[in-house]
């Protein structure tokens, strides 16, 4: 993962973990950042998760804001994550760089975040259970590996197979008839 930062301009000043909400404990953080960097490292892309305590700091450019304060532009390969916390209410959106946006589709972008393990935890207030789930599945997303999935989605294969055979046997009788 520090090879992965390291190819990042500035490098040194990008933190895998901004906590600016004080949402975490320091146990948190560093768990946070084991997963942070496990994701990195499964990937090869950057990860970050930066939270704040009110949704006056969150705004459509917080992404870009958190690029420019850091010395990186939308070329270069990050998931970020924001989690925003005020009056006991979480928000958290997803911002793709570089390859990441290519690589994860918006309809995958919105999967992993409507995910119950993510969604859930962090509505919840267990926000290190969410995020942590999170750069799971954005790293399996990432790799192209199955996640959870809705239960629909996942019988959504089967179920146009089985509309094709039925309606290849239709036409077949028509024809015949």
């Amino acid at each position: 993962a520090a090879a992965i930062w390291a190819a990042l301009p500035s490098a040194a000043s990008v933190p895998e973990v901004v906590d600016s909400g004080g949402l975490f404990t320091a146990e948190e953080l560093s768990a946070l950042r084991a997963a942070v960097h496990e994701a990195a490292a499964a990937t090869g892309c950057g990860f970050s998760v930066v939270t704040y305590r009110s949704a006056g700091a969150y705004d459509s450019y917080i992404g870009e804001q958190y690029l420019r304060e850091y010395g990186l532009s939308d070329t270069d390969d990050l998931v970020l994550l924001i989690i925003t916390e005020e009056n006991d209410q979480y928000y958290y959106d997803l911002y793709l760089y570089g390859k990441a946006s290519r690589r994860i589709t918006q309809a995958e972008a919105n999967a992993v975040l409507d995910a119950g393990s993510v969604y859930g935890p962090i509505k919840s207030g267990r926000v290190l259970d969410g995020a942590s789930a999170f750069l799971s599945l954005a790293a399996a997303e990432y790799n192209n590996r199955t996640y959870e999935r809705s239960p629909y989605l996942k019988a959504l294969p089967a179920a146009l197979l089985i509309a094709l055979v039925i309606g290849v046997a239709a036409c077949i009788l028509v024809k015949v008839s």
